[in-house]
């Protein structure tokens, strides 16, 4: 299953935007390592602007995934906004 995943940084300072984005990736590298019995994450596409991407969550269940990924980034100020693509 594919999502898209918007980043809204309205109410999020720079310094926590840079935080924010660091934590997405740091939350797509957990997700996307291959280890021996667990399920990954597919690919990551970047598009154009800095705040919207398309990911691939392959097998993986997507509603605990972004729950993961709302944990980190929701004491920043950032928003996220999540489109499933089927």
């Amino acid at each position: 299953m594919d999502a898209e995943i918007l980043f809204d940084f309205e109410d999020a300072t720079p310094e926590n935007r840079s935080k924010a984005m660091q934590k997405f990736d740091d939350w797509y590298l957990d997700g996307s390592t291959v280890c021996h019995n667990k399920i990954s994450f597919g690919l990551l596409t970047r598009f154009d602007s800095e705040n919207r991407f398309l990911v691939d969550f392959g097998y993986v269940d997507p509603i605990p995934a972004i729950r993961n990924l709302y944990d980190r980034v929701r004491n920043l100020g950032v928003k996220v906004f999540v489109h499933f693509n089927h």
